[in-house]
């Protein structure tokens, strides 16, 4: 839309502040795991049955 608005091809551009209608989305990590939930963690693992699907 810019280049339409620097080229003369429109007087001015209906969605420039769009952005400012909507609220920025908060972002959220992924929670962490603490080094006393780690054993419990790897033994799980250790015993889970996983396996390879192709």
């Amino acid at each position: 839309m810019r280049l339409a608005v620097g080229e003369g091809a429109i007087a001015f551009n209906p969605l420039s502040d769009i952005t400012k209608l909507f609220p920025a989305s908060q972002t959220q990590h992924f929670k962490t795991l603490t080094p006393e939930k780690l054993p419990e963690l790897m033994k799980g693992m250790a015993i889970a049955n996983i396996s390879r699907v192709s």
